[in-house]
């Protein structure tokens, strides 16, 4: 009876062992992985891009690189201490990096790329897909608002806008600040409490600024219109304040 059992069991252990698909067998040898942080990114337009990927295996192992799909034209190199190489040596339980530097042709257009690196050990294979996006870079451009534009007050009132200075563009810019001249104020910009006549503005960055109308002396009642300029190197914007100075009645 004991016989009978055993063999039974040996019989579906054997047929267990055989039912597992040998790609999967293959796919798990050495516990082979291959990642990146980022598989897919966003560049402008022309310009070169590198993915740091990280391979993990169970065992020490020589892994070959490759990469095995990529649009026509584009330059594919893997780096690794400053050279370009072919494989890399990775060691258990200690990660291996490697630099997968992607150089698109001259007449590259803008669009989604898609690239697969292959990390292959033996009769271990891993993929790892890739994504780039290309983008037409914007044109400079500024930006000048402000919520409140008019403020009221006396003869002798101070008037200070906040005003947002934004660069649209993808370019960074030094931005000067002027304004018309406005008779009877005195016309300052402010940065963080310190006056100034010019900004280094990034990319896409927004900075707040203190636009302050001094009057010089008692001005009389009236509407008065404040033009400030943001100045960049291709680009510009204004912007018009006012300032309503409302009269005092004489006291006797």
């Amino acid at each position: 009876m004991m016989r009978r059992i055993f063999a039974l069991v040996l019989t579906l252990s054997v047929a267990l062992l055989l039912a597992v698909p040998p790609a999967q067998a293959q796919g798990n040898e050495g516990g082979l992985v291959m990642f990146t942080d980022y598989p897919s990114q966003v560049v402008e337009l022309g310009q070169s891009l590198t993915f740091r990927l990280t391979l993990r295996s169970d065992t020490a192992q020589v892994v070959d690189l490759q990469v095995k799909e990529a649009p026509t034209g584009w330059t594919t190199n893997f780096r690794g201490g400053g050279h370009i190489i072919k494989s890399v040596y990775v060691e258990p339980d200690k990660d291996a990096r490697v630099d997968l530097k992607l150089d698109p042709p001259s007449d590259v257009t803008a669009g989604d790329y898609q690239f697969v690196a292959v990390a292959r050990a033996g009769s271990s294979e891993v993929s790892l897909p890739l994504q780039i996006s290309m983008t037409e870079k914007l044109p400079a451009q500024l930006q000048l608002t402000t919520d409140l534009p008019t403020l009221k007050g006396s003869p002798s009132t101070t008037f200070r806008y906040n005003v947002t200075l934004k660069n649209e563009g993808d370019e960074d810019l030094d931005v000067s600040l002027t304004t018309d001249p406005t008779p009877g104020f005195l016309i300052t910009f402010k940065l963080t409490g310190k006056e100034v006549t010019s900004i280094p503005v990034s990319a896409n960055e927004s900075k707040r600024l203190s636009v302050e109308a001094k009057p010089l002396g008692e001005v009389p009642a009236g509407s008065y219109n404040i033009v400030i300029h943001a100045q960049g190197s291709s680009t510009s914007a204004s912007l018009t304040l006012t300032a309503e100075v409302a009269g005092q009645e004489d006291l006797k």
